[in-house]
């Protein structure tokens, strides 16, 4: 019996009622559908533990209410939607994470980049799936490296995410000690202050950076109200290893239609079946393949 039906049913009935597990099935479908991701049985389980907990939280003893509530449209059920996703979508993530794939945007993609785009000075980069922002900024890090006076350049680094928790963490720009397991101490005093127990990134870096949420499967990719309409680089790690088959596709191409020509796309290691990266022309180095868009291939509006 489907999950609709299942409802209106112990709605009109005291013999029949929802368990706590058809519950939560019908929510790890209705999140995979929602954002393209497979939901693993130990996924399921973890949605399982976060359900009930909201359930006590919200004094809600009936699973059909707990449903009620996050399908409704009402200001109350969007906030507990976006809770329970930022609650079951893994945020993991540190500064200069991958340091091979760091170390190939420093000395090889960011240098090509930038000597290309020095008449338009003009550099545009997305970090897609940024959780807490510290890939986009280790990317504004090394902007600032590589280029002492990007002040006289429209330099636009763009973060997205779904998580709406992840976004409002991201643009505070104060993180933990555990951030900077991989970060140079250097580095580190450089670009943060430190506060009590937290470090706060310099401002300057911070300005450099734009967040907005984002569903990478739903939503149309358009940031032309950010300036940014043809990319120069695109970063997606860490994200598609979540994703079903279908989404995976749908999503590059999504991500195709905004990068620029010869513009550059990097993903995690292995992430992707060759059928998704048909139209690229992949750039074998030492740390990692990225790839690259030919210059023969048209712009999507």
């Amino acid at each position: 019996m489907a999950i609709v039906e299942e409802i209106q049913e112990a709605q009109t009935s005291k013999n029949t009622s929802v368990g706590v597990e058809t519950m939560v099935d019908w929510l790890g479908s209705r999140i995979s559908s929602y954002c393209g991701t497979r939901i693993s049985e130990g996924e399921t389980q973890k949605l399982d533990g976060i359900v009930r907990k909201r359930m006590e939280l919200l004094s809600l003893h009936d699973p059909v209410h707990f449903f009620q509530l996050v399908e409704s449209q009402s200001n109350e059920g969007k906030a507990e939607w976006d809770q329970l996703l930022s609650l079951f979508m893994n945020g993991e993530t540190f500064f200069f994470r991958d340091s091979g794939q760091f170390a190939l945007l420093k000395e090889h993609i960011l240098p090509a980049l930038i000597h290309r785009r020095k008449a338009a000075r003009s550099l545009r980069i997305l970090s897609a799936g940024c959780s807490t922002g510290e890939e986009a900024y280790s990317l504004a890090i090394l902007v600032d490296q590589l280029l002492p006076h990007h002040q006289d350049w429209e330099v636009h680094i763009l973060g997205i995410d779904i998580n709406v928790q992840s976004i409002e963490r991201a643009q505070q720009g104060v993180y933990g000690q555990w951030a900077f397991r991989k970060i140079d101490a250097e580095l580190q005093q450089q670009y943060f202050q430190q506060h009590d127990s937290h470090w706060v990134l310099n401002e300057s870096i911070r300005k450099m950076v734009t967040f907005q949420k984002g569903n990478l499967f739903a939503d149309t990719f358009s940031f032309s109200t950010l300036g940014i309409d043809e990319l120069d680089l695109i970063i997606c790690r860490n994200v598609f290893l979540y994703f079903h088959a279908d989404a995976i596709g749908l999503v590059v191409e999504k991500m195709m239609g905004v990068l620029a020509s010869d513009g550059y796309f990097l993903t995690g290691h292995g992430e992707l079946p060759p059928q998704a990266v048909r139209t690229l022309q992949a750039k074998i180095f030492p740390d990692s393949v990225i790839y690259q868009r030919p210059q023969t291939l048209c712009t999507m509006s």
